[in-house]
């Protein structure tokens, strides 16, 4: 596991931009699928739901996180390049990547703590080092790996965050007018 980018985040940022190891920023985000994908499968199991439940839970979770933090590692290179900074798609995956992984981590633990009562003060802390890292990592990571400043990289973040919630209203807007036209009389 690429624990060196949770023990040392910005010697792994700096490290990525230096060297550009497109393996590693895959491998990364494989492992940050997988951890999403185990902790899905310990909150099913711990649910008491079937096997069925079980293995297509990991594996929905897994193939749906891969591809939407590819698909994220786009957006995220179509709008640090627009607002000025200088990089490609590499620069992109490697910032979602890097960032995510400790986020991944994050809930991972923290669906192993969900087995044992009581533990929603832990579950709480363990979260929000994780997200906290993981969102530090993704401002540092736009900044470093795509020569912005720490403003433009602040932008950037919220484009983003906006783009996506914009496509995702605007996507199930589209879907709840396309059931109500082939339901409605006509």
């Amino acid at each position: 596991m690429c624990l060196d980018i949770i023990k040392n985040p910005v010697k792994s940022l700096s490290d990525a931009k230096r060297v550009k190891n497109l393996r590693k920023s895959v491998l990364t985000l494989i492992e940050t699928s997988v951890l999403f994908a185990l902790a899905s499968g310990i909150v099913v199991a711990g649910s008491g739901l079937s096997e069925v439940f079980l293995l297509g839970s990991i594996a929905s979770v897994f193939a749906a996180l891969f591809i939407g933090l590819l698909l994220l590692s786009v957006i995220v290179n179509v709008v640090v390049t627009t607002l000025g900074g200088k990089g490609k798609f590499f620069e992109g995956l490697t910032v979602v990547s890097y960032s995510m992984l400790p986020i991944g981590l994050a809930v991972f633990v923290s669906a192993i703590a969900s087995l044992a009562p009581f533990t929603g003060g832990i579950q709480l802390i363990i979260l929000a080092l994780g997200f906290a890292l993981g969102l530090s990592m993704l401002y540092r990571g736009i900044k470093e790996l795509y020569k912005t400043d720490m403003i433009t990289s602040f932008v950037a973040v919220s484009v983003t965050i906006l783009t996506l919630l914009l496509a995702t209203y605007a996507s199930v807007g589209l879907s709840m007018l396309t059931n109500i036209a082939t339901i409605a009389p006509v």
